[in-house]
């Protein structure tokens, strides 16, 4: 079997990889703007995400064509 994960954040990423799987980093907003109460900044989560390892980068979901092309463009 594949695995594939989408998350926000860098513990299911690093986990993913760990496991072998395909890991896609969501750039999603934080509801609050207090960076003290571990909330992040889109920049500061992309770095992140970066640094735990993501294979891709996605903002949202509004493009689930290209997506599915990217993940599966290796396919026989």
């Amino acid at each position: 079997g594949q695995l594939l994960c989408f998350g926000d954040g860098v513990p299911e990423i690093e986990q993913t990889i760990r496991a072998g799987g395909i890991a896609i980093g969501v750039l999603t907003p934080e509801n609050s703007s207090f960076e003290s109460a571990g909330h992040f900044t889109l920049d500061q989560k992309r770095e992140r995400l970066i640094r735990a390892g993501a294979h891709i980068l996605i903002e949202d979901f509004s493009n689930p064509n290209e997506l599915m092309a990217t993940l599966f463009s290796n396919e026989k």
